[in-house]
Order: structure tokens, then sequence, then C-alpha cells
């Protein structure tokens, strides 16, 4: 039998489909009409019920949204480990960098008390009012063996031993799947999960919050650990290294491999207002230092006990003084007057399958100059005048503009003199030439960057100046 609810008139009618009956909330606030706002954590699936979270508003009723940072990215697309970020660990089992993976036991290990560890050098915090996520995509080449560990996560690791302290996923050396929060060797476990496929890469992610981790597989949601009973904190470190161990606790039937392709983590929550550079410098992406697929270490031309040395003449052709995002360069001052020379020139490294392109922000410059040995001929002072280069294809200062190359673009930095037969220890001035760019100066992949010095003043016949380069900068 029919049912027809209406309101006692024919024109107010309940409308029903096969879905149910369709509900409009009254559009009169007085009449108390409104929905509550909830986001799905989980359908059921892993805690058995509905998982709903309130979405909150502030005082002055606006909905409050978390602004996150950027802590860390970073892809395994090079052919040697980047030393500024990451530590290799290693017992027997090998790690190599190949094919756009990071990959622990390469060599097929399967002998007891082998192990790999792959850790970055940075920690990142686990702040109590804010959460931080953490990514990995990667695979295991094996499905989970015995008497194999491995660890994928937040922590402070091991080698042949489980990690100290921390938040990670756990293929346990019984080829079980795990969840686990590991807070100063007090550990809180999911139950077994189901091991994703090997040789197929996954998104390993999770989530920290100060009551509760969360961990995801290909973005389903897989277990939640809470906070310990009676803990104060998720990990009593306060703070975690991202790493990947593998370790044979006994020996194992086929040798198990984890590839890594890529690493990234995020601050959740909070408006920490950090500035993008500083963001980029977290990741080791500072000017001063080399990047993935390149030249490690620093980009500067500044080894260790560098001596002055007998110096060179300046050209507006080539580095004769030497290459480098600054650093340390002598010149004998007998290029001729009004004639640009170049005291320092760096190509920003062009990119290539296992070197990623990176634009090089510079935001500032710094030089010094001083006399290290005498000079002679001039009877009225050497003054330079300082430029910046920068966007040129070639490091000559002659390069044409044109459909494939680019001519140099130039700033004007400054100037520094040196009196009629300066001494050594003479200073080209008491401060030096520092200049911070308001809008940092892009060098793109495979373009140079140079200083330059024209001597407006005379040509001297010996002597050397030595100046001292300092870019402020970093990579994006």
């Amino acid at each position: 039998m029919a049912v027809q609810l209406t309101d006692g008139t024919t024109a107010n009618v309940v409308d029903a489909t096969s879905k149910g009956i369709l509900v409009q909330n009254p559009k009169v606030a007085t009449q108390g009409g409104f929905v509550n706002l909830g986001a799905q954590v989980d359908a059921g699936a892993v805690l058995g019920t509905q998982t709903v979270r309130a979405v909150s508003a502030s005082i002055d009723e606006r909905l409050t949204a978390g602004l996150d940072t950027t802590l860390l990215i970073d892809s395994f697309n090079y052919t040697a480990q980047n030393t500024t970020n990451w530590s290799n660990n290693l017992t027997t089992m090998t790690l190599t960098y190949s094919g756009g993976y990071a990959f622990l036991n390469a060599g097929a290990s399967v002998a007891s008390g082998a192990f790999a560890v792959l850790k970055s050098y940075r920690t990142f915090p686990l702040f109590q009012a804010g959460g931080l996520h953490c990514e990995f995509r990667g695979y295991l080449t094996q499905a989970p063996q015995t008497n194999n560990t491995v660890y994928i996560g937040l922590g402070i690791p091991g080698t042949t031993a489980a990690p100290t302290d921390g938040i990670y996923f756990q293929f346990d050396a019984t080829g079980i799947l795990k969840a686990v929060v590991n807070n100063n060797g007090t550990l809180s476990t999911s139950a077994a999960l189901t091991a994703p496929s090997a040789n197929a890469t996954h998104e390993f992610a999770i989530n920290v919050t100060d009551d509760n981790s969360e961990f995801s597989i290909d973005g389903v949601l897989q277990a939640i650990v809470p906070l310990p009973t009676g803990a104060s904190l998720m990990t009593l470190s306060a703070s975690a290294s991202v790493f990947v161990q593998n370790t044979n606790t006994g020996a194992v039937g086929a040798a198990q491999g984890v590839k890594i392709a890529f690493v990234a983590l995020w601050q959740l929550d909070i408006a920490s207002g950090k500035p993008w550079q500083h963001q980029m410098a977290g990741q080791g992406m500072v000017a001063s230092q080399g990047q993935n697929g390149g030249s490690l270490g620093t980009t500067a031309l500044y080894s260790n006990s560098l001596a002055p040395g007998a110096g060179a003449v300046m050209t507006n052709t080539t580095a004769a003084l030497g290459s480098g995002l600054g650093g340390q360069f002598a010149a004998l001052p007998t290029l001729a007057a009004n004639t640009d020379g170049i005291v320092c020139s760096y190509q920003n490294p062009a990119p290539t399958v296992n070197l990623t392109g990176r634009m090089l922000m510079i935001t500032g410059i710094t030089i010094n100059s001083v006399v290290t040995t005498v000079l002679a001929g001039n009877a009225t002072p050497v003054v330079y005048i300082y430029s910046l280069a920068y966007g040129h294809t070639a490091v000559s200062m002659a390069t044409a503009e044109g459909a494939t190359a680019k001519a140099p673009r130039r700033i004007p930095l400054g100037a520094e003199s040196f009196g009629a037969a300066a001494a050594v220890g003479t200073l080209g001035s008491s401060l030096g030439v520092r200049v911070q760019f308001g809008t940092p100066i892009p060098v793109n992949p495979g373009e140079f960057i140079a200083l330059c010095a024209k001597n407006v003043g005379v040509v001297t016949t010996t002597g050397v100046v030595t100046f001292l380069v300092g870019f402020d900068g970093y990579w994006e």
C-alpha cells in the first residue's frame, strides 16, 4: 500500500525516489535548518565502522584550514648517492642508484646479518599541534621473506636490530606486514596488513598527529595506530629521520631487495610562514652545494688551505682565474684598462635523465678584494667596477643573442680601488661590496652566471689582487 506524506495541502508533497525520501533543509535561520560538515576518513574497512571527522570553524564563523610546508621532496633518478641528504649504511648488502630507484640489496645477498640502511641526515620534528605527512614510492622485489625484515618510515633506524624509536611500516621476519608505532622500544602495532604486490611500485604513506598515526598504501587507509597508552609523544625522540632499512636476521631463501623511487614530507596544518628559499634550503637545495646527479659538495672554488698563488690575467672570453659559484680567485691586474674580465664563472648544470634540471635563484653577492702581491707600475690607482652577468649560454661575455643562444644580462654591483704601488694586505674597500637582490636573479639549467671586473684606472706591470666572492641563493 502506498503512503503519501503531505502538510495537509496538495501543494506541499514529500518527494521520493528509488533511493529514498528527498530532504531539503529550511533556508530560514530561525527554523534551525543546517547541515553538519564532516570528512570521511574510513568507510569502515579499517575500524569496522565509518570514521568521520568534523570540519572545524573559528569563533568568527570561518572554516579553519591547514597550510602545509614542504620539508623534503627527493627522487632517486641519479646514479650516485646524494651525500648531502642521504647516509648509506651497509654491511654485505649493497645500495645502488639506477633506473630511477635507490636499490637496497642490489647485490642480492641472502647472508644472515647483511643489511642496508638509507637514512636522511635531516630529522623532522613531530609537532604536537600539527601533523607530519611522509610518503614513499617503491616496492619489494620479492614477496616478504622469512628471516628478512624491512622497515619503511620515520625514526631512528638500526642495522641488524630494529629501530630504537619511530613510526613505520614493518615487513617482519615471519613475512607479516604491520604498521608500527615505536616509542623508545615500546611497540604499538596494527593487525596484519595485506602486503602489496612485489615488483610493482606502490605508495606507502604515513600521517602522524599528536594522537594517531595513520598508514595508507596506494591511497587506501590500512591502519590507525593511536598514541601509546601512557606516552606523552608518538615517539620519545619527538623528531625523526626518513629511512628505509633492509636486514637479514637469518639466512634468507630468496634475496629481498627494496627499491625506492621517491620520498616526500610535508608539515601539515601549521602556517609556518617559512619563506620558499628556506624550504628549499632545508631540503639541501642551497646554492653553495651541488645537486642530485651533478658534482656534490661545494659549488665554490674554495679548496682547503688554498693559497692566492701567482694569479692569472683575466679575460672576457674564458674563466682564466677559475670556475665556481664564488670562491677565491687571484688576478694579475694587467688586463687592458676599460676591458671587462671574468673573475669567476659558474654553469648551472644542464639536465639529463640522471640529473634533474633546476633553476638557480641568486639572492645576493658579496665581494672582498685584497692585494696579495705588491702592485707595481701603476702611478695612479687601480679601480675595479664590478658587474654581474647571467643567463648567457656560453662562458664568453661576447656570446650573442640568437635563436638558440643567449647573451649575458648585466647588473652593476659597485666598485673598489687600490692606490699606486699598493702593499700586500691593502683592501679594495673597508667593507667590500655587498648586494642583496630584491628580485632574485634566475639562472636556467645550462646557463652561466659570472662576476666581472673592469679596471677603469691604470694597468699594473706586476702584482696580484685576490678576490673573495660569495653568492647567496637556492635551487628549485
